[in-house]
């Protein structure tokens, strides 16, 4: 089986893969997803590990917690050491919505690996798929690893995406600079008379420190000839 990550859930997740394998192995494929659920729960508990079953997923936007809003919250199978989550399936196909369901759950609760396990499979082992909430870096690296061409576009499309913004932020700022140019155009006679009056008063004491500086240069000249 394909090791997706490295880390601290590894060895439990391989003990929960392991009651898994047992129950299926008991069964075999064809009952109810909660006669599955059940029977590895009880597996899970055996082990001395912590199960908690059907646990409301949290729903947050944007910092809102919107499971209040919602009468019906969707609920995670397994939650085991509230560490990893488990989804129960027994369908005779995987599907990934499987997967993308699974790693919502993850991201709800902040957590890094599940797994979905499709008992409805003639082996156990086709129908474990591990689920990991990577981060950006975790994903980049692994696209670039499996598929380079994928990689290369999106990369491609986040440079196009800064880009935007930057286009985006230079608008706004001629955009502000037009208004406030506008607004500069707008100012009353009086109020440019003055303004020219404050102009013209500045470049005549200008002009009087100058002939005062080149006065002294003068001065100072006259008394090396001397």
């Amino acid at each position: 089986m394909k090791q997706l990550y490295q880390g601290p859930e590894n060895e439990l997740t391989g003990m929960i893969i392991g009651c898994a394998i047992e129950v299926h192995r008991h069964f075999g494929c064809g009952l109810k997803e909660t006669a599955y659920e059940a029977a590895l729960s009880w597996e899970l508990q055996q082990k001395g590990l912590k199960v908690e079953r059907q646990k409301a997923c949290p729903v947050f936007y944007k910092g809102m917690d919107l499971s209040q809003e919602d009468e019906h919250p969707r609920r995670i199978d397994l939650l085991v050491e509230g560490k990893v989550v488990v989804e129960c399936k027994a369908f005779p196909s995987n599907d990934y919505v499987f997967k993308a369901q699974c790693l919502t759950y993850l991201k709800m609760l902040q957590l890094r690996v599940g797994l979905v396990l499709n008992f409805g499979l003639p082996t156990m082992k086709a129908g474990i798929q591990h689920v990991i909430n990577e981060t950006k870096e975790e994903y980049l690296d692994r696209l670039k690893r499996e598929n380079p061409k994928v990689y290369q576009a999106v990369l491609e499309e986040e440079e196009d995406g800064e880009r935007v913004s930057f286009d985006r932020a230079q608008a706004n700022l001629q955009n502000e600079l037009r208004v406030s140019n506008s607004s500069s155009s707008s100012v009353s006679a009086p109020q440019v008379s003055q303004c020219d009056d404050d102009q013209r008063r500045l470049l005549a004491e200008t002009g009087d420190m100058e002939q005062q500086r080149m006065g002294e240069i003068s001065n100072i000249q006259k008394g090396d000839e001397t």
